[in-house]
């Protein structure tokens, strides 16, 4: 069977208009023939491609792979698989219906590692776990094979009832370590009379059921595939003896082809691959699958391993990834609830006495101002208050009572003309605002007036120095008054120090380590050393080759030419 895809087609007249592989209807439309489809752009007739999951025929457009797999077939690196959310099943492509779902038949039910898992329930029309599987916990979206006597396939311990445990060795449920389990295999024997894929045909290939003649050659059917050359049947597909499975290593006969335990499927139905635990190396994510749908092979440095997807988790004693639940979301078990300091009450994750729900997250209550807050949502324990550097504080011109539990109008908040809406001690409200009375500041946790204090005075807080040193300079230095490092005291002001060479604007802002402020000046707006001293390497101003030192020298020169005469003198007077 091969599905049909509508498609709009060329104008014509006649064949010569049309595409190679086409004709011109009585529409006067381009049809291209049959196993083939039209392009995207109507230029050619594009060959319907019959080998799923096979490098065998490359595609260039979707259509060509829904013409023989169904509308859940696209091309993909110029090969023809399923999209996301269709499993390839009898050589289609089938919508996926997981757990509890509304489904028409069996094959509509998909669940990861294995065909048989699932079925359609005939009355409600849901996907359940098929008989002989269970459902983990009764709760998450995965059917494992369920073991009830000794010999029975299981994964891991939980798999085996009544006391037996799994095997890890043969993977069958065991009462002792005595038990012995034949693992005898079947060997594949071609059927010689066959047809093989690519033969010549005409009509039809032998036997009909496997094989069909496509574009006069021999094709295997949908749900068949190439096996040294003979057409084989995929896993998923009816069966009556291991034989006709045992083409696929690790495969066998139960009613269908499938794996033995503990190998899964691949996508494409042609191989079972080893199921690996959570952690282990892995090469695709169809080894994960026994973990659930919340597994996959995760790529780490130069490894892969199976590992959790993200929104999942894994749980130990289920061998599981499940959903990750966040408080206020539905829960089955505890370990369905991923935030610290919750659990799983009356089917919801809720957060533990002491703490409150805050973007997916129990936080602990906030008691006092000060407590670590996620965002302003967790400080509800005053008005006025808000999370900064992840502790609840009170808003701007507020402070905080001495219980901590309270914020108050302090100086500079909004008031309602009323002195007594001011908290602030010494504050009044003028004109709306809490203020402090002339000469006095506000302190910086806005809880009272402070005064206006000069240079070496005691102090407090910087504010009270900088109304009269200065709002950049001006700083309480040791409980005292005075400038801040990085400016010196002039003219009853911090200035920043402005060292020799360094651009100014004002003669105070010069400075030099000595102290000695008379010796330099703003010169030509550079701070430079009055003319009778000199600039020294260590940026001092010191006596030099000023104009003293001028008249000096002079002086010394006189004082050097008079000896030089008198020696002359006593020269030419000697007999």
């Amino acid at each position: 069977l091969i599905a049909c895809e509508v498609s709009k087609a060329p104008p014509c007249d006649s064949d010569a208009n049309c595409p190679l592989n086409a004709t011109c209807s009585s529409e006067k439309l381009c049809v291209c023939d049959d196993k083939y489809v039209i392009s995207g752009d109507w230029t050619k007739c594009l060959q319907v491609q019959p080998h799923p999951y096979s490098s065998a025929d490359k595609c260039e457009e979707n259509s060509q792979c829904s013409g023989w797999m169904g509308v859940g077939a696209i091309c993909s690196e110029n090969m023809c698989v399923c999209k996301d959310n269709y499993h390839y099943l009898h050589g289609f492509c089938t919508k996926s219906i997981g757990l509890d779902e509304k489904c028409t038949e069996d094959d509509d039910c998909y669940e990861g590692y294995s065909y048989e898992a699932v079925k359609c329930d005939s009355k409600k029309k849901v996907c359940v776990c098929a008989e002989g599987f269970y459902r983990i916990n009764d709760a998450y979206n995965v059917c494992r094979k369920q073991g009830i006597s000794v010999g029975d396939e299981c994964m891991f311990d939980m798999d085996c009832a009544g006391g037996l445990y799994c095997n890890q060795t043969a993977y069958r449920c065991a009462n002792s370590s005595k038990d012995v389990f034949n693992t005898t295999k079947v060997p594949w024997t071609p059927i010689e009379y066959e047809y093989k894929e690519g033969d010549i045909c005409q009509t039809s290939c032998y036997p009909r059921g496997k094989l069909e003649c496509f574009l006069d050659k021999c094709t295997c059917r949908n749900g068949f595939s190439n096996y040294k050359d003979y057409c084989t049947r995929d896993l998923g597909e009816t069966c009556s003896n291991h034989s006709e499975c045992a083409h696929i290593g690790n495969a066998e006969c139960s009613g269908v082809c499938r794996c033995k335990l503990p190998y899964v499927k691949t996508k494409d139905n042609r191989n079972c691959k080893l199921a690996r635990p959570y952690g282990a190396q892995c090469q695709s994510d169809e080894a994960c699958m026994t973990l659930g749908g919340g597994a996959y092979c995760k790529a780490d440095g130069i490894y892969k391993n199976c590992n959790c997807k993200q929104g999942y988790h894994y749980v130990d004693s289920l061998k599981l990834c499940i959903p990750d639940k966040v408080p206020q979301e539905s829960c089955y078990q505890d370990f369905d609830c991923v935030a610290d300091s919750s659990s799983c009450v009356n089917g919801n994750c809720t957060c533990h006495d002491g703490y409150h729900e805050n973007s997916a997250l129990c936080v602990a209550d906030v008691n006092v101002l000060g407590d670590y807050c996620l965002n302003v949502k967790d400080c509800s324990i005053s008005n006025n208050t808000v999370c900064k550097n992840s502790k609840c504080t009170c808003v701007n011109n507020y402070f905080a009572t001495e219980d901590q539990v309270t914020c108050l109008k302090g100086v500079a908040a909004a008031c309602s003309n009323v002195t007594q809406d001011c908290a602030a001690d010494g504050s009044s409200c003028i004109q709306g605002k809490c203020a402090c009375p002339d000469n006095y500041v506000g302190s910086s946790d806005f809880s009272k007036c402070l005064p206006v204090v000069v240079k070496g005075r005691k102090c407090e807080e910087d504010s009270q120095c900088r109304d009269k040193l200065g709002i950049e300079g001006g700083a309480c230095v040791d409980g005292v008054c005075g400038c801040k490092e990085g400016y010196h005291f002039n003219n009853n002001y911090c200035w920043k120090s402005t060292k020799l060479g360094e651009t100014c604007q004002y003669e105070s802002q010069c400075y030099l380590k000595s102290g000695l402020l008379d010796r330099v000046k703003c010169r030509n707006g550079i701070c430079a050393c009055e003319f009778q001293y000199e600039q020294a390497e260590d940026l001092e101003c010191r006596s030099g080759v000023g104009k003293e030192g001028a008249s000096a020298a002079v002086t010394g020169l006189f004082l050097l030419i008079a000896v030089l005469n008198m020696r002359d003198g006593w020269t030419a007077g000697r007999p």
